[in-house]
């Protein structure tokens, strides 16, 4: 018998619509328990006619789509894949040892600003972040300090370009002077400090709220053959977490044309995302609002694409036209262990907790803290994988509802929470997730 533990199923970005990716470095192959991906043959019958006869007279093949759902328990890297694929968009960061300058708000007129590090664990690289509170932050950074043997280096002189995080090619021991350019506009940040080994990537919708990345997929059932799909979106992504147990999770696909390939280039088993899991105990309370910890036995965040295919089958093709995404969701769910009135009033009362009468105010509150982590680390100093998710830090863009408690003989009181992301000034949702990956683009 084949086993299916010899399968394999790998992810890779496309450059753009219709452009299978081939190259086999950058494909990731996931670890699942459950599910699967294939090609979706669509098969119509012959109408009823006058004259036909009782049975179905014949069948026709007139499309075909491919796809398919997957059990898994998150890693901290192709979790980064699936969340960039579900929201649209990314920003990766290099993760700092320590700052040579903090990311506070600089001001117009402030002039230069310097900074020092004079004793960093070992020789190692640079890298200098400009955060722009406007559109862009250029200017010319100039870092003078010591090389690994203490010899003189620097001033180095680079061009800092809107947001770009940039890496120094030389290695500093220490670093004496940080000298920065006038900045642009009040609030711009300017951060340099020491690669540590850990990536910090920002997961949030684009500016155009109905796009979203390409992939080609690859499967190997029992790795007995090879299939490879074009132009897949991820059609829905969840995480669900409790108690006392692994962060699980499911992810759908739906795409395009299926290609039998071979697969003796692949090198699955070198590529498989075997990182650690998020675990519940090591995660940190979740909060609503922020700094209140409420007390979750169960959760799950659930992030949906509306892709319909009625209107993408075109004629003369046997594949739909494109993917697009026409809708977005996001729904938080809580299982919240009830040890006082302020929540329930909240939800059920007058939105705001004082509960003199019923009111028609819901409850909205965008400052929730969902923080989940790994008990293995990454960088020096040492920090945990970690999965940040968040609704708008100002603005309350989620919308909150419970349940109908129900009680029963000899359990605990719990209510069933339930929050729906709505769009707000800035980014509706965001997601931040600490890695080891250093980037997610081609």
């Amino acid at each position: 018998m084949t086993a299916a533990e010899k399968s394999f199923i790998g992810i890779a970005k496309q450059t753009g619509v219709g452009v299978r990716n081939v190259t086999d470095a950058q494909f990731k192959y996931l670890l699942f328990r459950a599910g699967g991906v294939a090609p979706q043959n669509i098969v119509i019958p012959l109408d009823a006619e006058v004259g036909g006869g009782a049975m179905l007279r014949d069948m026709a093949k007139v499309g075909v789509t491919s796809g398919g759902a997957l059990d898994i328990i998150p890693r901290p890297d192709t979790m980064g894949t699936m969340l960039y694929g579900a929201l649209g968009q990314i920003d990766s960061r290099v993760e700092k040892l320590d700052d040579v300058l903090s990311q506070e708000p600089l001001l117009v007129g402030g002039g230069p600003a310097v900074g020092v590090i004079t004793d960093p664990p070992v020789p190692s690289y640079l890298v200098v972040t400009g955060y722009p509170a406007g559109a862009v932050l250029d200017g010319i950074v100039a870092i003078t300090g010591t090389d690994e043997l203490d010899a003189p280096q620097g001033p180095i002189n680079f061009q800092l370009n809107e947001s770009d995080s940039i890496i120094v090619e030389d290695l500093f021991k220490t670093v004496t002077l940080v000298t920065l350019p006038g900045w642009n506009t009040d609030g711009d940040k300017i951060d340099v400090g020491y690669v540590d080994g850990s990536y910090r990537h920002l997961i949030s919708l684009p500016d155009d709220q109905f796009t979203a990345p390409y992939w080609t997929i690859r499967n190997a059932p029992g790795d007995l053959w090879g299939e490879s799909y074009l132009d897949c979106r991820v059609a829905g992504y969840a995480l669900t977490f409790a108690g006392a147990r692994f962060v699980e999770g499911a992810v759908t696909f739906i795409g395009g044309t299926p290609l039998p390939v071979a697969t003796a280039t692949w090198g699955a088993l070198e590529l498989v995302d075997s990182g650690p899991q998020f675990l519940a105990p090591t995660s940190s309370p979740i909060e609503l609002p922020l700094a209140t910890p409420i007390k979750v036995l169960s959760g799950s965040v659930a992030i949906g694409l509306a892709i319909p295919l009625d209107e993408q089958w075109v004629i003369g093709s046997y594949v739909p036209d494109d993917f697009d995404i026409n809708q977005r969701s996001m729904v938080v769910s809580f299982a919240v262990k009830i040890t006082d009135d302020v929540l329930y009033k909240k939800m059920m009362y007058d939105g705001v907790g004082a509960a003199a009468a019923w009111t028609a105010d819901l409850f909205r509150e965008g400052q929730m803290k969902i923080q989940l982590k790994s008990a293995t680390t990454i960088g020096n100093p040492a920090v945990p994988y970690q999965l940040d998710i968040r609704g708008h830090d100002t603005l309350d863009n989620i919308i909150w509802s419970a349940a109908p408690i129900g009680l029963r003989a000899g359990r605990q009181i719990v209510m069933a929470v339930t929050g729906v992301v709505v769009n707000s000034i800035g980014d509706p949702i965001e997601c931040e997730l600490v890695n080891d990956t250093v980037d997610y683009i081609l």
